[in-house]
This record gives structure tokens, sequence and C-alpha cells, in this order.
């Protein structure tokens, strides 16, 4: 996130979301750690992958755009 503060591309105001994007990262970690086949724990939902899958790729295009926020 910092280089894409660094480029301009995230402005300021745009720091609730990237800490969201963080914290929700975290979680998945968390998740895929406890529930996931990391240490065959079991299987992460179909639903728990889509969401993921959506919100990272929602800020990759996002961030592809290269769009300027500042």
């Amino acid at each position: 996130m910092q280089n894409a503060k660094d480029r301009g591309l995230l402005a300021p105001h745009d720091s609730p979301m990237a800490e969201i994007v963080k914290k929700a990262g975290d979680w998945v970690s968390a998740d895929r750690s406890n529930t996931g086949d990391a240490h065959n724990a079991g299987s992460a939902t179909v639903d728990d992958a889509w969401f993921t899958v959506h919100v990272v790729g929602a800020l990759i295009l996002r961030l592809a755009q290269g769009t300027p926020r500042n």
C-alpha cells in the first residue's frame, strides 16, 4: 500500500480503505491457517474464496488504472 500512496494512487483520505484491505488480508491469512488446507484443518468455503477474490480483484483493478487520486 505504501508504494501506491507514494505514487499518488491512494490519497490521504483513502487511508480507511487501505486499513480495511490490510485487515481483510490478515483475516484471509488467519482463516486459511485455522480452517483451510494449510494445516489439514479442512477446506475453505467457496463463499470465503469468492469474497477474497472480489475484494482483492477490485483493488487490483483500481490500482492498475494508474489514475492519481491526489
